[in-house]
C-alpha cells in the first residue's frame, strides 16, 4: 500500500510506517535518514510563507500515484490545498469547520481561552502567533495532548510538555518531553473538551492540542487536528507505530511499555551555510533529520533533530542540550 506523506518534514511519518507500507515523502527538506525510509520528493529551498511553502509541497504530492495520504505541517491551516487528496484522519471539510474561531467557543466551556489579538507586532515571550493573529502571553508551561479519534469515539495518547521557537517573526516547534503529567482536575477539564469536540466536530484519526498549564488553569491555544511532531515520542513510549492506526483509522489500545521520558529537540542554524560531510552523522541514533550534502541553509532553518531518554524531565533536557552541542561539532569536522 502506498502512503503520501506530505508536509514540512515527513521523516518521522516514514520512519514510523515503513515497515508496514510503501512511504512517499513530500517535503521541504528531503534529509538523508529520510531517504533510508521513503521514496523522496522535496523543495529545493525552505520558504518562510507557509502558505507558499505548502502549495508547492502540494503541487509536487498531487503528481503522485499513492492509495492513501497523510499531511503533517500547517497542511490545516489551509484546509482548500487538501482537496483531491484521499487523506487518512480529518479530511478538508471536516478541517474547514474547525476554523474560525469555532473550536474555540466550544473548548471555552472546559478551559481558558486567551485574549486574541489582531495584526500583532511579535514580541518573543509578549505573545504567540497563531496563523494570523495572536494571543496574549500567558505565563505557564508549554504542553500539548494527543489523542486519537474515530469520529464518534476517542483514546487518549498522552500529554507532551513543548517548547517553541520564533523566527523571523513566526512561531516553530522547537523541542517537546513525553508523557508529561497533569493534576487530575485539569486533565478531567481537558478530556470533557475533547469529548465535546469530537462529539461536534467529528474529528478522525490522529489529533493534538496546544495549550498553557498555569497554577490554577489550563488555557487552550489551538487544535491541530493532524499527528504533531511529539508523536514519534509516544510512538517510544508505547513500542508501536500509532500512525498506523492513523491510517487504518482505528483507535485500538494504548498502553505505554515504559516509565523513561523521551525528548526531541531541534537545533536551528545560527549562520548561513552550505552543508557538508553528513552522511556520518547517520550511525548516530540519537540524530534525525540530516541535511543531505551540498544542500544550503539559512540562518535560522532548521539543522537537525537530537533525541534524549532519561527517567526525569530534567535530565532528558540537560541530554538533548549537551546533543545539540555534541551534533554541531561533529557538523562542524
Amino acid at each position: 500500500m502506498k502512503v503520501l506523506l506530505m508536509g514540512i518534514s515527513v521523516r518521522a511519518f516514514s520512519q514510523s510506517i515503513w515497515k508496514k507500507y510503501t512511504p512517499i515523502a513530500v517535503d521541504a527538506f528531503g534529509d538523508l535518514d529520510t531517504r533510508k525510509y521513503a521514496k523522496v520528493r522535496h523543495l529545493r529551498k525552505f520558504i518562510y510563507d507557509m502558505k507558499e511553502l505548502h502549495r508547492r509541497i502540494r503541487d509536487m504530492a498531487i503528481r503522485e500515484e499513492y492509495d492513501i495520504a497523510v499531511y503533517g505541517g500547517k497542511f490545516d491551516e489551509f484546509p482548500e490545498m487538501l482537496s483531491g487528496f484521499e487523506v487518512a484522519g480529518n479530511c478538508a471539510e471536516t478541517v474547514t469547520k474547525l476554523r474560525d474561531g469555532k473550536v474555540e467557543k466550544v473548548v471555552g466551556r472546559y478551559l481558558k481561552v486567551p485574549r486574541h489579538i489582531q495584526n500583532p507586532v511579535i514580541k518573543c515571550g509578549a505573545i504567540t502567533k497563531v496563523a494570523d493573529v495572536a494571543i496574549e502571553r500567558v505565563h505557564g508551561k508549554d504542553i500539548s495532548y494527543t489523542f486519537i479519534s474515530d469520529g464518534n469515539d476517542w483514546r487518549e495518547i498522552g500529554f507532551a510538555k513543548t517548547e517553541s521557537i520564533i523566527v523571523r517573526g513566526a512561531i516553530f516547534y522547537r523541542a517537546s518531553i513525553a508523557p508529561f503529567n497533569i493534576e487530575d482536575e485539569k486533565r478531567k477539564k481537558v478530556e470533557s473538551a475533547v469529548d465535546k469536540i469530537v462529539d461536534i466536530f467529528g474529528l478522525k484519526g490522529i489529533n493534538c492540542i496546544d495549550m498553557i498549564d498555569t497554577e490554577k488553569d489550563i488555557y487552550f491555544l489551538e487544535l491541530n487536528p493532524r499527528p504533531s511532531a511529539s508523536l514519534e515520542l509516544f510512538e517510544k513510549v508505547c513500542e508501536r507505530s500509532l500512525l498506523d492506526m492513523h491510517i487504518k483509522g482505528k483507535i485500538g489500545t494504548i498502553k505505554f511499555k515504559t516509565n523513561k521520558k523521551f525528548g526531541k529537540y531541534i537545533v536551528y542554524s545560527k549562520n548561513s551555510c552550505k552543508i557538508k560531510n553528513t552522511r556520518k552523522l547517520l550511525k548516530f541514533n540519537w540524530i534525525a533529520d540530516i541535511p543531505y550534502e551540498g544542500r544550503n541553509i539559512k540562518k535560522g532553518e532548521p539543522l537537525f533533530t537530537v533525541f534524549a531518554t532519561g527517567n526525569t524531565y530534567r535530565y532528558v533536557k540537560y541530554k538533548m542540550l549537551e546533543r545539540a552541542r555534541e551534533a554541531q561539532r561533529l557538523l562542524s569536522m
